[in-house]
């Protein structure tokens, strides 16, 4: 604590001098705990040496600057011995693709008792990969799954896999009157079995006058893949029309370039086939892109005839192709003769111009 000038000194009696010049500093308050333990760690900061932590990256980048680094010490002058590629069995229209496979003639063999370090990379083995695999899950998929199962309730045509047999409460949803009397052993396809699933009858159902027509025995018989594409050779329509007082079916059919005459009978059989079947006066016309004037059109026109009980109505004589006439250097135009009776006219005729149907006599 101070002392004041002149202030007598405790247990002798002198009378203490002041220092002149000299400050007495007042006292500092005393550190708390926090204090002393962060000027603790402040000095053991600065005594340790920095160290600074290494990442996961780092790591790497300079194990594989060693690694690199040992290859070259231990790698001859010398090239390694290359590949050789092999090619992996395959279809013949399937891409080539290659596998490597060592060649012991052209390998380098260390020398013996030479170690290798354990940071080199040692040669591929090679070898032809497994495809047994592959192999069983193809077969499963295609080669005994055959294309060509019909589903029972719509008759189209699946792969053996898609159908399944129905529920038994599917069972009672198609047993419902007007529908099927027995459904044993049927089997349906994913559409179907949802409807029935949802306790209704399918909408693509037999039953619903969702069939198939018969077709002619003697029809040319096409692969299952063909005949399943029959209803992308062409479009069809038709339509009611009253002429004189009497109503007959007309009919407007267009096929589709480059389909041979096998895929225009299958067409024809398809979709014309349940309209022929009605007692009904009919006019088939538009474009069936064939040429009637050549002999090899005679099978098409016989067919015609034979299954659908249609005749031709062009000229044989006049060519039915689009194209321009050598003398006339016109268009070309139809040719065509329809019954003066419209109750028993029943023809078809290849037309490529917009026409009117003229009454003329046989």
């Amino acid at each position: 604590m101070l002392r004041r000038a002149n202030e007598l000194e405790p247990h002798t009696g002198r009378e203490l001098e002041e220092d002149e010049g000299e400050m007495t500093e007042p006292l500092r308050p005393p550190m708390t705990g926090a204090e002393r333990t962060r000027r603790h760690r402040k000095r053991k900061k600065e005594q340790e040496e920095e160290v600074r932590d290494v990442t996961a990256a780092e790591r790497m980048r300079n194990y594989r600057r060693r690694k690199k680094q040992n290859q070259r010490e231990t790698e001859p002058n010398e090239t390694p011995a290359a590949l050789n590629l092999e090619p992996m069995p395959g279809g013949s229209r399937d891409p080539v693709r290659f596998f490597p496979r060592p060649d012991p003639n052209q390998l380098q063999l260390s020398p013996r008792g030479a170690v290798a370090p354990v940071d080199s990379v040692m040669p591929h083995a090679g070898g032809k990969p497994n495809c047994g695999k592959a192999d069983e899950a193809f077969r499963k998929k295609f080669t005994e799954n055959k294309l060509g199962a019909v589903c029972n309730i719509c008759e189209r045509i699946w792969f053996q896999d898609d159908l399944k047999f129905i529920t038994t409460d599917g069972a009672r949803v198609l047993l419902q009157p007007g529908h099927f009397e027995s459904v044993a052993g049927f089997v349906g396809c994913q559409t179907c079995r949802n409807s029935l699933r949802d306790g209704r009858v399918p909408v693509l159902s037999v039953t619903n006058g969702f069939t198939y027509p018969e077709l002619p025995s003697d029809l040319p018989p096409l692969d299952i893949i063909t005949e399943s594409e029959a209803a992308k050779y062409g479009d069809i329509c038709a339509a009611k029309v009253v002429v004189m007082g009497t109503e007959i079916l007309l009919v407007s059919v267009y096929i589709s370039p480059g389909t041979t005459t096998t895929q225009k009978l299958w067409f024809l059989s398809r979709h014309l086939g349940p309209i022929a079947e009605l007692d009904t006066p009919m006019v088939v016309t538009g474009d069936f892109n064939l040429d009637v004037s050549k002999q090899d059109s005679s099978r098409f026109v016989e067919f015609m005839a034979n299954h659908f009980k249609l005749r031709l109505s062009n000229d044989v004589k006049k060519t039915t192709t689009l194209g321009v006439d050598a003398k006339t250097n016109k268009w070309r135009e139809p040719h065509l003769k329809v019954d003066q009776d419209f109750n028993h006219c029943r023809c078809f005729a290849d037309l490529i111009t917009p026409y009117e149907v003229q009454r003329t006599s046989r």
